[in-house]
Order: C-alpha cells, then sequence, then structure tokens
C-alpha cells in the first residue's frame, strides 16, 4: 500500500492512497495499528510526519474491516514520480 500519513496516533497512522489514484474519488484512507514492533518504532522516534508519502507492506486486509490494517510489518518513505511511479530511496 502506497499513500499519504493524514494522522498519527500513539499506535497507529492513518493513510490516504488517492495520490495513487487516477481518480481522485476511489481513494481510501485506512488505518494501520502498530501491532508491529517495527512500526511502533517509526510512530515513536518520530520518523514520520504527516503529508509524508509511505509504502507499508502487510500481510492483507480482512474483508470484514477493508479500510484498516492489522498486520504491517515494514514501512519506506517513498516518493511518486511525476509518471505515478512509486520510488524506495535506497
Amino acid at each position: 500500500m502506497i499513500g499519504t500519513v493524514t494522522e498519527i496516533g500513539d499506535d497507529y497512522i492513518k493513510v490516504d492512497d488517492t495520490v495513487m489514484m487516477k481518480n481522485p474519488d476511489d481513494g481510501i484512507e485506512f488505518t494501520v495499528y502498530a501491532n508491529h514492533t517495527r512500526i511502533k518504532r517509526y510512530i515513536v522516534s518520530g520518523f514520520l510526519k504527516v503529508g509524508q508519502t509511505v509504502l507499508i507492506e502487510h500481510g492483507g486486509i480482512y474483508s470484514d474491516e477493508p479500510t484498516i490494517v492489522r498486520t504491517a510489518t515494514s514501512l519506506y518513505e517513498a516518493y511518486i514520480t511525476d509518471n505515478g511511479e512509486a520510488i524506495i530511496p535506497e
């Protein structure tokens, strides 16, 4: 999942994927819980900022909770190019 951080809480972040949609109305705001130590560390350290574009790796989204991610395992800062590609800096 790639999107823009819209909110940062103690144990979650909200990420809006509108930046990746051709039609902005197709965008969704996801709640990503910090169930994994790596995600929690990014929240506590202050690495994350509202407005930042991120790529989040996760184990899937449950159909009964389609906007909630409970299985995030990694988070990377990302950039979106003019042609819509997501780039993760090395």
